[in-house]
């Protein structure tokens, strides 16, 4: 859009040469906005994700303008040399749509978690034996994440008219109680009966009574189940999990070169100290106060017009703006990540650590003719859930982060009534300088059964080295492993140990090696599914204010307010929070 800075104001007349400069600065920065937000509005994948970025709780462009607009960026009196306004603002939010955090996370709200021997089990079905549930075990697991927060956000402004005319100093900091609970509900179909069999998960047979006893418990695991290890990142533990500090430091310097009772325009630089900590993966879904521990650093425009006011000046109507830009400089934080070529939650998979053999005389007949071939690597005896590998110190940095607020105010007397709208967008994440996975140390296992058996003597048994490098969260390798004699793990063949076949744990099957082994390297590492995607959202919101003139010269102001923000989407998947919140506001004016 062009706009004829020259015909606009002449539009205008000279007698209102102020007011028509304003509303084109608004213009322009309406434009600007808009520009941004389209530039920000590309499209992404937005589900499987291993985190959850929400706008920063001192990130709120609404919140900061309304109940004390007449304080600031105003002339100050003739009498005074400056002008101080402290308030005081106490909010309190909660997020609605919980399936659509739940499929941001989990592709859709409600799973099916079912073991490898569950008759006409889904291809869409998790697959439970990765959690260390019986084989014949099936229940239905549904997600409803919740966040709450609570904030008292301090915000100062010191016009400094006695330094230079039209300059100020803005610094607001919000202190946060902060809730996240995702609310894992779980309704077990069938409880199973089945022991895992020998060297499937251990060297012997683990009965049903070792195994876990549901999803949300396997979800919270901190003790070994044969080889299995405890789970120690992307956890879900039952019940909220809560953190208190505060957001960020925020600090505004800024020049307004149009400033009069009835209309400013300016602009401004802005910086962020960050204090609210940063990710660390411990557990899925981990309550986030700030921005993630990133300094910021940008600039605004602010401006507003008076275009109605009666003959007494008792009753008014004027048009706010805010738009502040800023860029998030790198921070360090840990992030979990998915493998490429397995999907979405591959990270709850298990990994099997391979080692060069631990026993020689481990070999594998492959070939046409049939040559036995030794196996370069074997099994070592530890399972571990991916994501306690993957979960990783990254670099991460954001180039842009817009909050544009336009309201409308309707002043009578000391009593304010405004309206208006928010957009909060965010560019997707960036990463630099990866904490490296370990490569040729890792093999995904599947449903591969991990060590073989003499069959002569049963109580002998082997570390095989049988990789499964495609198997999903849903199932092993095609076409499963329905017998356990491994005939679907990578390049299979028989194993045998010095040239004696080698069989399952029940004798009847002969039982399979990979020659050679497919082990995992950093480059299959998912970078994707650990960074948060382009997000925003839209509010509307209300507030009421009434103020006060003291005997002092101090004018007081207190006044409720209320605000729904809905989180935008893309491929139909939320990327940003959705919530309502109501707030008091309050403060003094000197």
């Amino acid at each position: 859009m062009k706009y004829d800075k020259r015909e606009f104001l002449l539009s205008y007349g000279r007698s209102n040469i102020d007011t028509a400069m304003i509303v084109y600065g608004l213009k322009i920065g309406s434009t600007l906005a808009i520009v941004l937000l389209q530039l920000l509005f590309l499209t992404n994948s937005a589900y499987g994700y291993t985190f959850f970025s929400p706008r920063s709780q001192s990130v709120n462009a609404a919140r900061e303008l309304v109940g004390w607009q007449q304080f600031i960026n105003m002339p100050t009196d003739c009498n005074k040399l400056c002008s101080s306004t402290l308030s005081a603002t106490a909010e309190y939010t909660q997020s609605f749509r919980d399936y659509q955090l739940a499929e941001y996370f989990f592709d859709c709200p409600s799973r099916i978690f079912s073991g490898s021997q569950v008759a006409l089990r889904s291809e869409h079905d998790i697959l439970a034996d990765y959690f260390g549930l019986p084989t014949d075990f099936k229940s239905t697991v549904t997600f409803k994440p919740t966040v709450r927060n609570f904030l008292i956000d301090v915000d100062w402004y010191q016009s400094l008219d006695n330094l230079y005319p039209g300059a100020y100093i803005r610094v607001h900091a919000p202190l946060v109680y902060a809730s996240w609970d995702m609310q894992l509900c779980e309704s077990i179909e069938q409880a199973g009966t089945n022991a895992f069999p020998q060297g499937y998960m251990a060297s012997g047979a683990l009965e049903r009574s070792v195994l876990e006893p549901s999803v949300a418990h396997a979800f919270c695991r901190n003790q070994t189940i044969g080889d299995i290890q405890p789970l120690t990142a992307g956890r879900i533990c039952c019940g909220k999990r809560t953190k208190t500090n505060v957001a960020e430091v925020q600090v505004v310097v800024g020049h307004n070169p149009i400033l009069t009772d009835r209309c400013h325009f300016g602009w401004n630089l802005r910086t962020s100290i960050p204090t609210g900590g940063r990710s660390r993966a411990d557990f899925l879904f981990e309550p986030i106060i700030g921005n993630g521990g990133h300094w910021e650093l940008g600039a605004g425009l602010t401006g507003h017009a008076t275009v109605w006011s009666n003959e007494c000046n008792n009753q008014s109507c004027a048009v706010y703006s805010d738009l502040n830009v800023t860029h998030l400089f790198t921070a360090r934080q840990r992030r979990s990540f998915d493998f490429t070529t397995n999907g979405c939650l591959s990270r709850y998979m298990l990994l099997e650590q391979m080692n060069t053999p631990l026993v020689a005389g481990l070999g594998i007949n492959a070939g046409t003719p049939v040559v036995e071939v030794a196996a370069q690597q074997q099994y070592s005896g530890k399972l571990m859930p991916a994501v306690n590998e993957t979960t990783l110190y990254a670099n991460i940095s954001v180039d842009a982060q817009v909050d544009f607020v336009i309201k409308a105010a309707y002043t009578y007397k000391n009593f304010t009534f405004d309206i208006g709208y928010d957009a909060w967008v965010r560019s997707h994440e960036k990463m630099s300088c990866r904490q490296q996975f370990a490569s040729n140390v890792w093999a995904i296992k599947g449903d591969a059964q991990v060590y073989g058996f003499d069959l002569i003597d049963p109580s002998f048994f082997v570390a095989l080295n049988a990789t499964e490098h495609l198997a999903t969260i849903n199932a092993g390798q095609e076409p499963g492993n329905s017998n356990f004699a491994n005939n679907n793990v990578d390049n299979a063949g028989p194993a045998v140990f010095n040239a004696i076949p080698l069989v399952t744990g029940n004798h009847i099957n002969a039982v399979d090696g990979s020659a050679q082994s497919i082990l995992l390297v950093d480059g299959d590492i998912n970078n994707a599914s650990g960074l948060a995607p382009k997000a925003v959202s839209h509010t509307l919101f209300v507030h009421a204010n009434y103020d006060w003139h003291m005997c002092n010269g101090t004018t007081s102001f207190v006044g409720l307010g209320a605000s729904v923000e809905w989180g935008g989407s893309c491929h139909h998947k939320t990327t940003a929070l959705s919530q309502w919140g109501v707030w008091l506001k309050a403060g003094l004016n000197r």
